[in-house]
């Protein structure tokens, strides 16, 4: 993907978790945004459609942005997030992995 080949490698699992990162503390807010970055959200948009996508990043959708002045910011304190935020990664990994192996989550 990112070296533009037909598939997904782990220098793209590396890069869009350090930019989903970056735009979640608003370091990279444009990151989604087709006038700024058309590359990079191309890539972006991409890379959300890989299998188990929307399972493995249940947290970070529930938490939300972690700046105070992003159009996503919550009132809800931070560390209510985090703890709302875990919960709904256990269950949505849980819900995806094999009953022996989410047992022990």
């Amino acid at each position: 993907f990112i070296a533009g080949g037909p598939t997904m490698t782990i220098a793209d699992l590396l890069a869009y978790e350090e930019i989903v990162q970056a735009s979640l503390i608003g370091l990279l807010p444009e990151a989604s945004d087709d006038t700024a970055y058309p590359n990079l959200s191309r890539w972006v948009r991409r890379m959300e459609e890989a299998p188990y996508h929307k399972e493995a990043h249940a947290a970070l959708t529930t938490l939300g942005e972690l700046t105070d002045s992003g159009a996503n910011s919550s009132t809800t304190p931070t560390m209510k997030r985090l703890g709302g935020a875990t919960k709904a990664g256990l269950k949505s990994l849980q819900e995806v992995m094999p009953d022996d192996v989410s047992s022990s989550l």
